[in-house]
Parts: C-alpha cells; structure tokens; sequence
C-alpha cells in the first residue's frame, strides 16, 4: 500500500501532472480513474485504510465498484484536489457501497462508506 500527502499548490500539481490550467480543471476526465484502478495504479490513503477495516472490505470490493459501478458524483473543483463518487456493491452482502476518489496528482482512494437511504436518492444508493 502506497500513501501519499499533499504536495504543493493545487493548480501547480494541475499543471505538472496533467498538464491542466485553472480555467481547465472542470475538464477532468474522471473516467480515467477506471483505467488507473484496472492497471492497479491507485492508492489508498491512512484514512481509506482505516475504513476499509472497520467495515470490513476488500481491496476487490472497491476495484469491482469502480469497474463495474456508476459514478454518482463528479466534483472538479473539490478542495484539495477533484473528486467523485461511484455507486457500487461489496462482494459479499451485495450491500450498496459508495468509493470516493481523488486525482491528487495520482488516483487515490479517500474513503468508502455504506451509504445512508435517507441521505441519497434511490438512484445513488442502490444499484
């Protein structure tokens, strides 16, 4: 497992890593995340780390929601760095998972969590 903090000026990382401007952020692709999670180039934070344990997930649960999943949420102008959710499941109970990532400069996995029915829309908390 890799982790990484930030680094830098948020529009300087842009420039450097995605060759991207100020005014080009809202451009992101976040669909590339997918090709990244594929490749195996991701990684995963100290706090992800700590919330995979406590809900008991596998690495296999958040590359299958991405994958496999829809993003719910896409969100380039995220302090620090542009984010997004994709809905997906855990491979076990089948339970809906929501799986944030980060383009900071690399693809990292912030966080995952259950997501609560009262809080989202049917089409953002089951699949």
């Amino acid at each position: 497992m890799i982790v990484i903090h930030q680094v830098g000026h948020r529009s300087e990382v842009y420039r450097i890593y995605f060759g991207l401007t100020k005014m080009s952020v809202s451009k992101i692709d976040f669909d590339l995340i997918r090709e990244h999670v594929k490749s195996g180039d991701y990684q995963i934070s100290v706090h992800a780390t700590k919330r995979l344990r406590s809900r008991q997930l596998a690495i296999a649960d958040l590359e299958h929601a991405i994958i496999y999943g829809k993003i719910i949420m896409r969100n380039p102008n995220a302090k620090p760095y542009p984010k997004c959710i994709f809905l997906g499941e855990d491979l076990i109970k089948g339970e809906s998972l929501h799986v944030v990532y980060s383009l900071n400069p690399q693809v990292m996995l912030v966080t995952v969590y259950f997501p609560d029915e009262d809080s989202w829309s049917r089409d953002e908390y089951k699949k």
